[in-house]
């Protein structure tokens, strides 16, 4: 488990949440409830990145699978 902050897409508003990794998954999961807010299986993952400054920013890149997702 590991305290992530995540952006939207629209303002920019954060967002705490948990990413938990597992073998085969990750979720996010909402930081006050501890609901899932996103699950995708590691096959899915398109790319990970991270910045070249100091500012410790990772982007996970996932396909979205609905409208839904964001």
């Amino acid at each position: 488990m590991l305290p992530v902050t995540k952006y939207d897409r629209h303002g920019y508003k954060a967002r705490p949440r948990i990413l938990v990794v597992t073998k085969d998954s990750l979720y996010l999961l909402d930081s006050k409830t501890l609901k899932i807010k996103q699950q995708t299986g590691l096959v899915n993952l398109k790319g990970i990145l991270v910045s070249n400054l100091s500012d410790g920013f990772v982007v996970l890149q996932m396909p979205c699978t609905s409208n839904k997702d964001k």
